[in-house]
């Protein structure tokens, strides 16, 4: 059975992976961790975890605490500043996170950034202008 850390666990978004992992014909065993306590509650998952929130420089260190804890050969996270913090600390990270590379996410949160690239590479996209 693969093991599953959802970061952001109480979150709609991670609410939806979830289900959806719990639908899928195999067995997962997730891990849900969330900032937020009260937001946790509402995790289907199989253990739960209240973590520091991203900027904190403790967060690291206790995500790898739980990988290491609950046996983790996966990661995914959910929000922006966790794909961005996770894109960026790939290596340090002690489980597979399947996030490109830290240039690309800053690219691709940015939508002038992405605008642009999608444009240098000859892609139709509509016309776009950013608002001062």
């Amino acid at each position: 059975m693969k093991r599953i850390l959802v970061m952001s666990a109480g979150g709609p978004a991670s609410y939806n992976f979830i289900k959806s992992l719990r639908l899928a014909p195999e067995k997962f065993y997730i891990v849900g961790a969330d900032r937020n306590a009260y937001h946790l509650e509402l995790a289907p998952v199989d253990k739960k975890y209240v973590v520091p929130s991203v900027e904190n420089p403790d967060y690291l260190d206790r995500v790898n605490e739980i990988i290491r804890e609950e046996k983790i050969d996966f990661l995914h996270c959910q929000s922006d500043a966790e794909v961005l913090f996770f894109s960026g600390n790939k290596d340090n990270v002690n489980a597979k996170t399947l996030l490109p590379r830290a240039h690309i996410v800053n690219r691709c949160q940015n939508k002038l950034e992405t605008m642009e690239a999608l444009r240098e590479k000859e892609i139709p996209i509509p016309e776009t202008y950013p608002v001062m």
